[in-house]
């Protein structure tokens, strides 16, 4: 059950849930998980170990506006 489906009374009580939480990204100097994600045109999929070797891969989020 993920700790932070629920509401906290302090925030020392969401600290401790936080600090038992697996964490969710590769610390620095880690390698990043591996992922595959469908291609634009739906027609195949791109795995990230594939890219290893190459030219780095980016990927931006957020909303501009």
């Amino acid at each position: 059950k993920d700790p932070f489906q629920k509401t906290f009374k302090t925030s020392q009580e969401a600290i401790e849930a936080m600090k038992k939480r697996e964490p969710s990204a590769p610390k620095a100097g880690q390698n990043a998980p591996d992922f595959e994600l469908q291609s634009p045109d739906g027609k195949s999929k791109v795995r990230l170990s594939a890219r290893k070797g190459k030219a780095p891969v980016v990927l931006l989020f957020g909303s501009y506006t």
